[in-house]
């Protein structure tokens, strides 16, 4: 065993979890684990003996990892397959008076769960020029969080563009 998972497995599998982890603000998603030659037997041990526990259904977090706003965000995104957008997205490009939001996380038409603490929107199509990343964290690209803010924050919007002609 002798490995912080407590799992029979490879240590250059679990340090290699754990790597991803650390990058991710101490998050993983089902899908990582099992891409890791990981089984979900041990993804339920690991589990049931607290060495992770569930943030979303499908994301999981290592104990002791750091919550903060930026890990709420990326697990909102790991778990619906979504991108950080309007306040929240505007709030991470560090737009003008774009305090610290609740989550928004914008996702294609379709299935997306209910988040506690999220704001799940939906959109009919997200382009590849409607994406990008921040660190880890999938994100709208600036163009896109302007044009969501306009519904949602039009008294905001013309700060934003102030600092993007400045950038």
């Amino acid at each position: 065993m002798g490995n912080p998972l407590g799992l029979r497995a490879p240590a250059d599998v679990v340090a290699a979890v754990l790597g991803l982890a650390a990058r991710q603000y101490g998050l993983l998603t089902r899908r990582q684990w099992l891409d890791a030659a990981l089984s979900e037997r041990q993804l339920e041990h690991a589990l049931r003996t607290g060495a992770l526990y569930a943030v979303h259904a499908g994301v999981y977090a290592v104990p002791g990892s750091r919550p903060c706003f930026e890990r709420d965000v990326l697990a909102a995104c790991l778990a619906t397959g979504g991108v950080a957008s309007h306040r929240c997205a505007a709030y991470l490009w560090r737009f003008r008076k774009f305090e610290r939001p609740v989550v928004e996380v914008l996702v294609a038409t379709g299935h997306a769960p209910k988040l506690p603490g999220a704001r799940i929107r939906r959109t009919g199509h997200l382009d590849a020029a409607d994406r990008t990343h921040l660190g880890v964290i999938p994100v709208a690209s600036r163009a896109r969080t302007l044009l969501d803010l306009v519904p949602v924050a039009p008294n905001l919007v013309e700060g934003a563009l102030l600092v993007m002609v400045v950038l």
